[in-house]
């Protein structure tokens, strides 16, 4: 097992490979870069996750398929954003 990092932008979803199973550790930014890491057990075969991104006061239509997993700041605490990923595999 092994630790990755997964830099992702700031967009209402997109899509990430990660190892069936895989313990999301964390999102942070570095260096001003949002990312996500996670405890990936390489024998595992991938799946393809869908990252969600709501910014503070934005509507939600439905969150049914979604765990969250942090909130990060960016531009000095302008832009608030809660990071969320699908509980299904795409």
């Amino acid at each position: 097992m092994r630790i990755f990092k997964y830099p992702f932008v700031i967009t209402e979803s997109q899509f990430i490979q990660l190892s069936k199973d895989a313990q999301i550790l964390s999102v942070q930014l570095q260096f001003d870069i949002p990312c996500l890491w996670a405890l990936i057990d390489e024998n595992k075969p991938l799946e393809s996750r869908r990252l969600i991104i709501h910014g503070t006061g934005n509507p939600i239509d439905s969150m049914d398929n979604e765990s969250y997993l942090g909130t990060i700041q960016m531009k000095e605490g302008q832009f608030v954003w809660h990071i969320f990923i699908s509980k299904k595999e795409f």
